[in-house]
């Protein structure tokens, strides 16, 4: 006797499928909020396209933006992030089938929805973080913000590079200058039969020499160009996209700043930029959360890359903590030479003191680097010279110790020792801001930009960051909470645009509540008929 497996269907048996379309989608499945919270939105407020009345009503009708909205949001939450493909999930996902509600768009019209609505995308994760904050979602107390390179859809071999221009320039002029040499070198040995170059090597060589001066002259207008515009590397494929380096990290896109509230690990904003470093990006961003939390005071974690001392005096300005520690520099200084932080300041007398007692006065014009002022304090030259410690303070062709003091040095020391007995908080970053970028990454499998452009970059990241925030959402209240939040904010947008008819549906909307009528007939082939009263604010 063989052995026994589970029985299967013949296909070429006929069955009885579901004669609704609604009974393949569970009713607890999370689609159904994605579902409910797109059709709660006022989409022409938000300034979608083909939302205005189309009193012509010429051509072919639009796709709802709704509906294609919906669908891009299903597709980041599992993975799909190209418009092929969610085309082809129109027509074979019954779970898409029952978002878009039978629709079968084309790539094209799905493609050109997230690049022609790049602001309303925008808008559309604003108005989600605005709905997560009336729910208490925020804590608004502090935040930890973080920045990741995303590769664009530029590849590294299409940058041109001011340094790059420059190389090439030298090479192209040696190569003139060395063919240039032998023509003179040809011309001279003409005077000998033997010697003389046939025409069709004179020729090869002429118009070698041309291509070379062509080739120099394309690359002095792009560096010309280049250098007009202030910038030093532009992509042929992507001009907003920037050639990134962090270390042994190479990447050819964007940079993505985030602020994450640590009360339900929430994505509060989100930036989308080409600078290379995170150095010009903690008041920016912190304010930017601050705003939107609408919070008196704020604290903000952020790692040693933010760490600006023109930035932690804005913060401290508009009243934000900033937790930041400051970058290893090399404890010992030069070849065991003193340090920096040997040097004493004495605030009534405005100067510094020396591990040898003497005194660094302030001297000469101040300075400005990195957004901060700094004024020079040095000691004199005479004392330098005879002092037995100068070995251990200056090198060999510097005259006197000279030390640079900035405008926020006090502010800064207040800071350091703030972070001396906050150890904790970098901990608390790590585990606050690594985590979305981490589930971007691993979870929803995105690590690079389809679209080209800063601007419409920046609405596919929102898009993927309004997946994020709605997953986070959907776990902390549960799906029943998200579900009946969702119908108060659509009940409260109904109040504003009719009250009579708010009132109508209010009243339907409380009978469902307490009754809901089923009847199950069983008919003699076994066979079950369900009838639902659904709940519905167009009754």
């Amino acid at each position: 006797m063989g052995r026994q497996y589970k029985k299967t269907h013949s296909r070429d048996q006929g069955d009885l499928f579901p004669s609704h379309m609604d009974d393949y989608v569970h009713e607890r499945h999370p689609i159904r909020a994605l579902d409910a919270y797109v059709e709660c939105l006022d989409l022409g407020k938000l300034g979608y396209q083909h939302t205005l009345e189309n009193k012509v009503n010429s051509g072919q009708p639009a796709y709802p933006p709704g509906a294609l909205l919906k669908l891009y949001l299903y597709g980041y939450l599992n993975r799909i992030k190209s418009s092929r493909r969610l085309e082809q999930e129109c027509h074979r996902n019954i779970e898409v089938m029952w978002l878009v509600q039978g629709l079968k768009p084309s790539y094209k019209t799905i493609a050109n929805f997230r690049s022609q609505n790049r602001r309303a995308i925008r808008e559309t994760h604003k108005e989600f973080i605005l709905f997560c904050k009336k729910l208490s979602l925020f804590g608004g107390q502090c935040i930890a913000i973080d920045g990741s390179f995303f590769k664009g859809s530029a590849s590294r071999k299409s940058f041109t590079t001011t340094t790059g221009l420059k190389k090439k320039l030298k090479k192209l002029e040696a190569h003139i200058e060395q063919w240039q040499n032998e023509l003179d070198q040809q011309d001279a040995q003409e005077k000998e039969e033997e010697n003389k170059p046939s025409d069709i090597e004179l020729e090869k060589v002429l118009q070698q020499l041309e291509d070379w001066k062509k080739e120099k002259q394309d690359k002095e207008s792009e560096l010309k160009r280049l250098e007009k515009s202030k910038k030093t590397q532009e992509s042929s494929t992507d001009k907003d996209a920037r050639l990134l380096n962090k270390g042994t990290q190479k990447v050819s896109g964007y940079s993505v700043q985030i602020a994450v509230d640590n009360k339900h690990h929430l994505i509060v904003c989100e930036e989308v930029t080409t600078e290379p470093n995170d150095l010009k990006q903690l008041h920016p961003m912190s304010l930017k959360a601050k705003k939107i939390l609408n919070s008196d005071e704020l604290e903000v974690l952020a790692d040693a890359g933010y760490y600006s001392g023109a930035h932690i005096a804005k913060c401290v300005k508009d009243k934000i903590t900033p937790y930041v520690p400051k970058p290893k520099t090399g404890g010992k200084g030069k070849k065991g030479r003193y340090t920096k932080d040997q040097f004493i300041y004495d605030a009534r007398k405005n100067h510094y003191v020396c591990p040898a007692g003497e005194s660094l006065n302030q001297r000469g014009s101040p300075r400005t680097q990195n957004g901060q002022v700094f004024h020079r304090f040095s000691a004199s030259e005479t004392v330098c010279k005879s002092c037995p410690q100068k070995a251990s303070c200056l090198g060999e062709k510097i005259p006197c110790r000279v030390v640079w003091r900035s405008e926020n040095a006090d502010l800064l020391t207040a800071h350091q020792e703030r972070m001396k007995v906050s150890k904790g908080k970098m901990r608390e970053r790590s585990t606050l801001v690594e985590h979305p970028f981490g589930t971007m990454k691993s979870r929803a499998g995105w690590s690079h930009f389809l679209l080209r452009g800063q601007e419409k970059v920046a609405a596919e990241f929102s898009l993927m960051a309004l997946c994020y925030n709605l997953t986070r959402a959907l776990n902390v209240l549960g799906f029943d909470r998200l579900l009946e939040e969702i119908k108060n904010k659509a009940l409260f947008r109904l109040n504003r645009r009719s009250p009579e008819l708010y009132l109508k549906a209010y009243k339907y909307y409380l009978f469902l509540q307490t009754i809901i009528i089923k009847a199950v007939v069983m008919t003699p082939d076994s066979l079950r008929v369900r009838f639902e009263v659904k709940e519905s604010l167009a009754c």
